[in-house]
């Protein structure tokens, strides 16, 4: 039996963008800036007003936000208490105090009268080197000791290059297979092309995140299409459907 497809995860710019995603078929919402960098942060009156359609729309659909980079959010003093499910930050540029400061930053997230607040979810960057950020299986490590309950591997940039062009499938599928032995789900991004649905959906992560292949024209600034994400639903879950006679094959050719 095929395995289940990994999730859709759709980011999205506003309240419209939240519909087309929802409309198309997405199973998790993001919230971000994309003129702002990989994960600019939207204003607080959108992230709130994205969350709150979500909420009355598909009430079960997980909801996250970006909040930017860790050097530009803590140059941010206000309150990180959303109305949502998940929050992430990128590391790069980050300073060698950068597990106290995501620290303390977890603590300005915590809501009134909520124990909690939203679950944070740790970023690697594929391309670490260029953003001046920890490498992956450092982001790993702290994840594990921050108790976050998934890890999120995307890139910094987003020059067309993709994911896989900075970290082989290889690499990729070590690293999930490690985090899904200590418990943690993975979300993959970085400019995912339907041209490597296959190879992305065979290491196994449980999402995988898109903007620019859901926009229309494939801009990644431009406005998501509801039939761009029905389409790129459908070529995902081809691909999960076909992976199993995929790794049949390898396994046959290797013998």
């Amino acid at each position: 039996m095929p395995a289940p497809p990994p999730q859709l995860l759709v980011s999205v710019r506003d309240v419209a963008e939240a519909r087309s995603a929802l409309a198309g078929g997405a199973d998790l919402i993001d919230i971000k800036e994309p003129a702002a960098g990989p994960l600019g942060r939207s204003g607080r009156e959108t992230i709130e007003a994205v969350a709150a359609l979500v909420r009355r729309q598909a009430p079960d659909t997980p909801v996250s936000a970006a909040l930017g980079e860790l050097p530009e959010c803590l140059a941010r003093p206000e309150p990180l208490d959303y109305s949502v499910d998940y929050l992430k930050i990128g590391l790069a540029g980050a300073g060698p105090a950068w597990r106290d400061e995501l620290d303390l930053l977890r603590d300005r997230s915590i809501r009134a009268g909520d124990a909690f607040g939203p679950r944070w979810i740790a970023v690697a960057y594929a391309d670490w080197r260029r953003a001046a950020a920890p490498e992956p299986a450092v982001i790993l490590e702290y994840a594990l000791e921050a108790d976050c309950p998934g890890l999120l591997v995307d890139t910094y940039g987003k020059g067309g290059e993709g994911l896989l062009r900075h970290l082989p499938a290889a690499a990729l599928e070590d690293l999930i297979r490690a985090a899904h032995d200590e418990g943690l789900f993975v979300a993959l991004a970085g400019q995912v092309r339907e041209s490597d649905l296959a190879e992305l959906v065979g290491c196994d992560p449980d999402i995988l995140a898109v903007r620019t292949s859901v926009c229309a024209a494939g801009e990644r600034r431009g406005p998501v299409a509801e039939p761009s994400v029905r389409e790129f639903r459908r070529r995902l879950h081809d691909a999960s459907a076909a992976c199993p006679f995929l790794c049949a094959s390898v396994e046959s050719e290797s013998r």
